[in-house]
C-alpha cells in the first residue's frame, strides 16, 4: 500500500488537480457543453417498434386462451371502463418501451414458414400475440414464440416480414406478465366487491 502524500507531495497533486479543474471549467465556458469523449456514442432505439410508445393509443393482446384490448385515455391505460392498476400499467409501459428500444439478437431468414420450424420454435401456437396501433393504424404485430435452445433469447415473428427474429427475454417476457396480471387483478377486484 503506498505510502499517503505529505508535505510537497501533497500540495503538488492539490495544484495538478486544481489546474485540471481550472482548464475544464474554462473549456465549458468557451465551448458552452462539456468535452466530447471519444467512446461515448449516444443511445439510439433499435427495437422492432418504430413509433415511440407514447404514440400507441391501443393496445390487443392474446395470451393464455384470452384476448385483452387496453386503450390509452389520456395520460392512462383502460381496459373497457376500468383503469389498469398501477401494476399493470407498468407493465404496458415496459412492454411498449422495450418493443421500441431493445435490438434483436439476431435474424434468421427461412425461407418457407411450414409447420415444423414454426413448432420447433414455439410460433405454431404463439405464448403471445401483441398488435399495438397509433391512432386507427396498426404499429406493429408481432408473435412470441418458445425459448432458444440455450435459453437466451425467445423466438418472434412480426407480421408482414419474412424472416424471423430471436429477441432478448425481456421483451415478450413483460407481455407474458402483464397477461398473467389483468385476471389476478380482476378477481382481486370481484373478491372486494363481495
Amino acid at each position: 500500500m503506498a505510502a499517503p502524500l505529505t508535505g510537497r507531495g501533497a500540495r503538488a497533486a492539490a495544484l495538478a488537480g486544481g489546474v485540471l479543474a481550472a482548464a475544464f471549467l474554462i473549456a465549458l465556458a468557451f465551448t458552452g457543453s462539456a468535452p466530447k469523449l471519444a467512446s461515448f456514442e449516444p443511445f439510439v432505439p433499435a427495437g422492432v417498434m418504430a413509433r415511440l410508445p407514447e404514440e400507441i393509443t391501443r393496445i390487443e393482446l392474446r395470451a393464455n386462451q384470452q384476448t385483452l384490448v387496453f386503450t390509452r385515455a389520456g395520460d392512462g391505460w383502460r381496459r373497457g371502463d376500468a383503469p389498469l392498476s398501477d401494476s399493470a400499467a407498468e407493465h404496458v409501459a415496459k412492454a411498449l418501451r422495450f418493443l421500441h428500444v431493445s435490438k434483436p439478437n439476431a435474424t434468421l431468414e427461412i425461407d418457407t414458414f411450414d409447420a415444423a420450424p414454426l413448432a420447433e420454435m414455439g410460433l405454431d401456437v404463439p405464448r403471445a400475440e401483441v398488435t399495438v396501433f397509433a391512432g386507427d393504424q396498426p404499429a406493429l404485430a408481432i408473435a412470441f414464440g418458445g425459448l432458444n435452445p440455450s435459453g437466451t433469447g425467445q423466438y418472434a415473428r412480426i407480421a408482414g416480414q419474412s424472416g424471423l427474429l430471436l429477441l432478448p427475454l425481456h421483451v415478450g417476457r413483460e407481455w407474458q406478465m402483464l397477461a398473467r396480471a389483468i385476471p389476478k387483478h380482476l378477481a382481486a377486484g370481484q373478491n372486494r366487491s363481495r
